[in-house]
């Protein structure tokens, strides 16, 4: 008797239950009231905290549920303590994305960069705002005027860590073309050395992206308070037509492969990433949302005003153009790796 009241029981639970499969919870509804942290790997105020600030309001505007979108800084390393915590700490359900230094979420890890606990490929690529251009510069009153006396004129540049492209570009021009910059690494930011630049502690910098001297910094340029010697790109900015490309005083293969090495990167400007493994659905949201927002009209005309370049990279972009550096012959990737080791200057 107590056995068949049970299975009655037991039937009449099962009578209230939905009938069909139970509906998955959509990414509107997961992501509303929630809060979205955005890991930056820079300080306010330089060309990576700028183009954050500019983008926020609209990922938040754009992502399905209008979560809230709040900045964290995460500086260190030149971007290698934002991207271990990214990969290796932050939650992987989709409420952490970051834009972290290029150089640190690219050849950092191809390199084999002993503080670089992750694998490039593997993140969740959302896109780039732009395919940056940078420039090595040196204060107006330095004794260098062009390229070819970085050779024969010693000087000293700042960087940012082993993770960034101050440091990774400097030892590369070093190494590759003779020049006789010493690097004065470990400042937090770029703001941070256009300060020690202005106070004299350094004479110069690599690796310098032209959309953060064009949007922050062009006084100095018209005031002649800085000289551009040469762009680190694959092709010229039109906006810089006689200041000569890296590329230019290459010679031989050996320098050209490890330019196309080194300088591929600039691709993914200002990158946009999630942890690996976040739930596909949540990935194509954010990366329709960051869609949506570079065709902002808004936000084209925000930019602007700031004079920030905007060109939209793809998060496939990305990875086609890791996978193709990380499937290149190991003896071009060991030469491209010594040339990015510390050369003393």
């Amino acid at each position: 008797m107590v056995r068949r009241i049970a299975f009655a029981l037991l039937a009449g639970a099962a009578a209230l239950l939905p009938i069909g499969p139970v509906k998955a919870q959509s990414v509107a509804d997961f992501y509303k009231g929630k809060i979205v942290k955005f890991i930056l790997s820079a300080g306010e105020g330089g060309g990576y905290g700028t183009y954050a600030t500019a983008i926020q309001p609209y990922m938040q505007k754009y992502l399905p549920g209008n979560p809230r979108i709040i900045i964290q800084h995460m500086q260190g390393a030149g971007g290698l303590v934002a991207a271990n915590n990214i990969y290796n700490v932050a939650p992987k359900d989709g409420t952490v994305f970051a834009l972290i230094h290029r150089g640190a979420v690219s050849t950092a890890g191809l390199f084999d960069a002993k503080n670089a606990r992750f694998e490039p490929a593997k993140f969740s690529w959302i896109g780039s705002m732009n395919d940056e251009i940078s420039v090595c510069a040196v204060r107006g009153g330095s004794k260098v005027k062009s390229f070819e006396d970085l050779r024969t004129t010693p000087i000293t540049v700042g960087g940012l860590g082993p993770g960034g492209d101050t440091d990774t570009y400097t030892n590369m021009i070093n190494n590759v073309f003779g020049t006789k910059m010493r690097l004065v690494t470990g400042y937090d930011s770029g703001v941070a050395i256009d300060l020690a630049m202005e106070r004299g502690e350094v004479d110069g910098r690599c690796a310098w992206s032209w959309s953060t001297i064009s949007s922050t910094k062009m006084d100095w340029v018209k005031e002649k308070k800085i000289r551009l010697l040469v762009q680190t790109a694959v092709e010229k900015h039109p906006d810089l037509p006689d200041v000569p490309l890296l590329a230019d005083f290459a010679k031989t293969d050996d320098q050209r492969q490890i330019l196309d090495i080194v300088v591929s990167p600039s691709l993914m400007g200002r990158p946009l990433l999630m942890p690996p493994g976040v739930p596909a659905d949540r990935l194509a949201a954010f990366r329709e949302a960051f869609k949506k927002s570079m065709e902002d009209p808004q936000f084209l005309a925000d930019a602007k005003k700031q004079n920030l370049e905007i060109g939209m990279v793809s998060g496939e972009q990305i990875k086609q153009m890791l996978a193709r550096l990380y499937a290149l012959p190991k003896a071009i990737v060991e030469k491209a790796a010594r040339s990015v080791e510390s050369s003393g200057g």
